[in-house]
């Protein structure tokens, strides 16, 4: 085994101890491999994943994608139902990756508040899209589209009433 898969390995066995002495040593450069930071993400190890975040170079300029495949780190976390770590990949990933993957994952597994928190940060109408091609070829069952649904025609609703209402009715 080289010194790379020991890395990855030891993220993801959540080894926060090996990783820190790696970092120490010349062969060892988190900032262009993240391997290890997609196995400690994978594996829901946090404090891994706070050692290996600034230490990559992932991150997202006027919603492009710099450096490394990002979207798949944020949808591996909604796929897990991770909540806190989605919030903790937020500022390094782009949730529009994908046709808004992360967003259609979220109403799949039926988390509300992940919708929420996705929500306003990804494209509603192509993830409500590609949510129908996916259950039209039988990917996923009729029912992964209701909670995206529910969040779009309250947006819809929303948006008919008089400005001064509208804040409270979001807050609801």
């Amino acid at each position: 085994m080289n010194r790379w898969q020991k890395v990855a390995e030891a993220a993801e066995q959540g080894n926060l101890a090996y990783l820190k002495e790696a970092q120490t040593y010349q062969y060892v450069n988190f900032t262009w491999n993240t391997e290890a930071l997609f196995r400690a993400v994978d594996n829901n190890h946090m404090d891994c994943v706070e050692f290996l975040l600034p230490l990559s170079d992932l991150r997202v300029e006027r919603g492009e994608i710099v450096n490394g495949s990002t979207g798949q780190l944020l949808q591996t976390a909604v796929r897990n139902n991770n909540f806190e770590m989605v919030v903790l990949l937020l500022p390094h990933c782009n949730p529009q990756v994908d046709n808004s993957l992360a967003l259609q994952l979220a109403s799949q597994c039926c988390d509300m508040n992940m919708v929420e928190l996705l929500y306003p940060l990804s494209n509603p109408r192509q993830a409500l899209s590609d949510l129908y091609e996916r259950i039209n070829i039988g990917v996923w069952t009729p029912d992964a589209a209701t909670l995206l649904e529910a969040r779009m025609q309250r947006d819809t609703l929303v948006s008919h009433l008089p400005i001064t209402e509208r804040t409270t009715v979001r807050k609801l």
